[in-house]
């Protein structure tokens, strides 16, 4: 599953990332180089907000799941403290993933407005 999640992640980033800035340089042609940067400035402080938010996520759930912080602590290394984890981990990747989710709406509702007739009269 990982590996899985792994290849639609890399597809993601290898196929709509450089989609995504072909069509703001075709749609804003005097932009330039300062519209390329800012758009990757923007990707990075997504991940810049994202990150500790899904830290969070993940800190609060083991700690909910293991029944507190004491018993999370007195857990030992095996196959308890891994069924934790990965809830916690599974909880955090939930959580964030609506993000993606939305943008599939709104890079979907602009495809569909680029070819309509509204925007072939362009």
């Amino acid at each position: 599953m990982g590996v899985l999640a792994a290849t639609v992640w890399g597809s993601g980033v290898c196929y709509m990332w450089p989609t995504m800035l072909a069509t703001a340089s075709e749609r804003f042609p005097c932009g330039g180089a300062l519209l390329m940067g800012l758009m990757g400035t923007a990707g990075t402080l997504s991940i810049r907000f994202v990150l500790p938010l899904m830290g969070a996520i993940y800190d609060h759930k083991k700690i909910e799941v293991a029944g507190g912080e004491a018993a999370f602590s007195a857990l030992p290394q095996g196959p308890e403290l891994e069924r934790v984890l990965g809830i916690a981990a599974q909880t955090s990747f939930r959580a964030v993933a609506v993000l993606p989710a939305l943008l599939l709406i709104v890079f979907g509702a602009i495809w569909f407005y680029d070819r309509s007739d509204k925007a072939r009269q362009r």
